[in-house]
């Protein structure tokens, strides 16, 4: 819908939060057509939510009780996976019905890489964090929660508190010293957009935990920037748009109306 955008003031394409009902424009939303219409399509299984949303979100998680917060988290993802699992059935009954229509089999897959991505927007990767060489499990686990609050520091983002943190992979017997990245989980989707951020803009090894449909897109591009670059042409450069990975023309707004 058009509306004017309660951020940049202008009247455009926008999107309403649905915490807050503010419109945002896909711009400052940083979503794709797709994806707008994608949760208009739906608004009753997936939601919207804005960045000030999140930070308040991240405000509350820290002034409220531990254990009545949670148990409201599993109340809300209990409903939000009954819904999906609603919607898939009814999908594969519809395809039952109708073998030739294959828009129901589009659309399960689209719910699935919706959800699998929602499960993975409060996780980071951090790349580059040398291991602790202890054989001690508590030490390892102190270590690593050390090196991600040096590493919070050095963001100058507010202090986090993560909930989990693990090493990915088992380590590489061919080269020893190569540490495995980390994968963060953090309390809020708020804490992770700012902790990207601001490793962006300081270049430093932190990446989102992309889904597999996700990754096979950044090696297609990755291919495809290469191959641009091989021929001369300098112009390009893969930027992310909501966590997905998109080939755009350096000093060129990416056209979000396709």
């Amino acid at each position: 819908m058009r509306k004017k955008c309660v951020l940049c003031n202008k009247t455009g394409e926008c999107i309403q939060c649905t915490y807050c009902e503010m419109n945002i424009c896909l711009t400052c939303a940083d979503i794709s057509t797709f994806e707008a219409n994608l949760l208009k399509k739906q608004k009753n299984n997936l939601k919207y939510e804005c960045t000030s949303c999140c930070e308040k979100e991240a405000s509350k998680s820290k002034s409220s009780d531990g254990v009545s917060q949670l148990a409201e988290v599993v109340k809300n993802l209990q409903q939000q996976i009954q819904l999906l699992q609603q919607s898939i059935e009814s999908m594969k009954n519809n395809r039952e019905n109708d073998p030739s229509d294959k828009s129901s089999y589009d659309m399960d897959t689209i719910i699935n890489e919706m959800s699998e991505r929602n499960k993975r927007e409060k996780n980071i990767i951090i790349y580059d964090v040398p291991e602790c060489n202890s054989d001690n499990q508590v030490e390892i686990s102190n270590y690593d929660k050390s090196k991600f609050k040096d590493i919070v520091v050095q963001l100058k983002v507010k202090p986090i508190d993560p909930r989990k943190i693990i090493r990915l992979g088992k380590p590489d017997q061919s080269n020893p010293q190569k540490p495995r990245p980390l994968l963060v989980t953090l309390s809020t989707k708020g804490e992770a957009i700012a902790m990207l951020k601001n490793a962006r803009e300081k270049h430093l090894g932190i990446k989102h935990d992309l889904t597999p449909f996700q990754r096979d897109k950044l090696k297609d591009l990755q291919s495809k920037l290469q191959e641009k670059m091989g021929k001369g042409d300098n112009q390009w450069k893969i930027k992310y748009v909501r966590g997905t990975p998109q080939l755009i023309k350096i000093n060129s707004e990416p056209n979000l109306t396709r």
